[in-house]
């Protein structure tokens, strides 16, 4: 992903949070846990930022982490970190189910104490592309989720199918209201 569309996406969000004194009402700030299925199981964590004053609420980014760390059953067991950026477009902002569409940019990071490991690569890229639906409940401060999608670059080749879920707390809401 292009980092000055990044940085430019972040500068418009902050330039309207300064220009107008509601704005702070504007912004969703979702922080919440995850599981991600694809060769194994896996929990992290996320959080996003939306603007109701951009495009309406259509697009949002989030960063995750996700580890197989906490399931590891052996220490021989190949360990995998995921660290994710995202962006994706939500069709329905502020309506009880909203169906997204994301895409994702990420390194996934292995370690193992086995030997025959250590001769291959620790890091590997990750492209996803991600269906998905979220509702909005309790004054639309809790965001449960689920999405799947394909990984056309992916940290296993084995299986290109990837499929996750999760809640939100959207912060601005419960700290604002």
């Amino acid at each position: 992903m292009n980092k000055k569309c990044v940085l430019l996406y972040i500068s418009v969000m902050m330039s309207l949070l300064y220009q107008n004194s509601t704005a702070l009402e504007h912004l969703n700030i979702p922080v919440g846990i995850q599981m991600q299925a694809n060769s194994d199981l896996q929990w992290g964590l996320t959080a996003g930022l939306s603007s109701d004053l951009i495009l309406k609420g259509h697009p949002y980014f989030t960063v995750s982490y996700t580890s197989n760390r906490i399931g590891a059953r052996f220490p021989y067991e190949v360990k995998q970190d995921n660290y994710l950026f995202t962006l994706g477009w939500m069709f329905r902002p502020g309506k009880l189910i909203d169906p997204f569409i994301n895409i994702d940019v990420g390194l996934a990071h292995f370690d193992s104490e086995f030997e025959e490991f250590k001769l291959l690569k620790t890091n590997s890229p990750i492209l996803d592309l991600r269906f998905g639906l979220e509702g909005a409940l309790l004054r639309k401060a809790i965001h449960p989720w689920c999405n799947f999608g394909i990984s056309f670059i992916t940290s296993s080749t084995v299986y290109p199918l990837v499929m996750a879920a999760g809640v939100n707390y959207d912060i601005s809401k419960g700290l604002l209201r």
